[in-house]
């Protein structure tokens, strides 16, 4: 894969154009239960929760975004340092360039810089294919350290992509084949286009580790693809396939019963504290968000920092109002309610 494709990919999604504009119809339907006599100290609210055998301080990941061009390396090490400092997970961006390009590899190498918190690789569907591509890329995680791999599956995003895969058979049997070699968890994630219920379902039967979301409502790949092609046809492609997307809460309510005990992560549209709330209350084990703490990478150190502290006082204190001291008390309570005017619209238009 090439610079200036990662360096477009990172440009347009920090960018509105590659959002998804009609907001979750689900997701607006929801409204916390805000408690008038809460009975807690806020102070010791607790937003600890376990992941990969490690313990992250508040139920975030920082979403697979950078890798792969000349400012891919700082970016990885910019977050890689702030997932430490806030005690969040990272997924690395596309472990591609690594296994085409040894130069390449050094971007990934963040382990030393965040030691105590979950690290995934990424990888696309497509590679698992060649049997020689999932052994070197099994020996670049030993390399890097990571806890576990990420492979994102993303048929819309090809289809538009310039430089896209057109033959999409094999995957579902590469991604077998890669499952009973990965000594490391495998979770599979979407790339904003969600997961329809007859894959989540085929999914549940494999032996994966778990799922993020990846549903429609935040950035979506088929936009950032039809926005960097000049091919005749390329735009409408790919508005049609953000359009037809699975939104995320959608996605994540039929996952979490067919997952069973394998944490399901909520990705996709996750932009404020609020949203992580509702997501986290209907058994999501974690919300991964991308855009805006590339949007804030982008600024500095101090803006990422900044975000991250934001969304941590948020969840905090949005617990708190609604009168969850922990995260299991939270998704009992489940502190949530919907307006039933916009629920019933919605399943009218289903």
């Amino acid at each position: 894969m090439g610079q200036d494709r990662k360096k477009d990919h990172v440009t347009l999604c920090a960018s509105r154009p590659s959002e998804v504009s009609t907001p979750d119809p689900l997701m607006k339907a929801m409204r916390l239960k805000l408690r008038a006599f809460p009975r807690l100290d806020a102070g010791a609210v607790d937003t600890r929760c376990a992941f990969l055998g490690r313990t992250l301080s508040m139920p975030l990941l920082i979403g697979s975004m950078s890798g792969g061009w000349r400012e891919g390396g700082r970016l990885n090490r910019l977050l890689a340092t702030a997932a430490q400092a806030h005690g969040v997970a990272l997924g690395l961006g596309s472990c591609r360039p690594a296994l085409e390009d040894r130069a390449a590899v050094e971007d990934f190498q963040v382990r030393e810089l965040c030691p105590d918190q979950p690290l995934l690789a990424n990888l696309g569907v497509w590679q698992l294919r060649d049997p020689g591509l999932r052994r070197a890329f099994l020996e670049l995680c030993a390399l890097l350290r990571v806890d576990g791999v990420f492979i994102h599956v993303n048929p819309a995003q090809e289809l538009v992509q310039p430089e896209g895969e057109r033959d999409l058979r094999g995957a579902e049997e590469g991604l077998r084949a890669f499952l009973g070699e990965s000594p490391l968890p495998v979770l599979v994630k979407q790339v904003g286009e969600g997961f329809c219920r007859p894959d989540l379902e085929a999914l549940a039967r494999l032996p994966v580790a778990g799922l993020d979301t990846g549903g429609a409502g935040g950035t979506s790949f088929s936009l950032v693809e039809a926005l960097r092609s000049g091919e005749p046809g390329a735009r409408p492609l790919g508005e049609a396939l953000a359009a037809s997307s699975r939104p995320t809460l959608e996605t994540l309510l039929d996952a979490v019963p067919l997952m069973g005990d394998r944490p399901v992560l909520a990705g996709g549209g996750i932009r404020e504290p609020r949203h992580a709330v509702v997501c986290l209350s209907f058994g999501a084990a974690l919300v991964s968000v991308a855009r805006p703490v590339l949007a804030a990478a982008l600024e500095g150190s101090a803006a990422l920092d900044a975000w991250l502290q934001g969304f941590a006082r948020g969840l905090s204190g949005l617990m708190a109002a609604t009168g969850c001291r922990d995260l299991a008390e939270l998704r009992q309570e489940r502190p949530v309610e919907v307006q039933e005017h916009v629920w019933d619209h919605y399943r009218r238009v289903l």
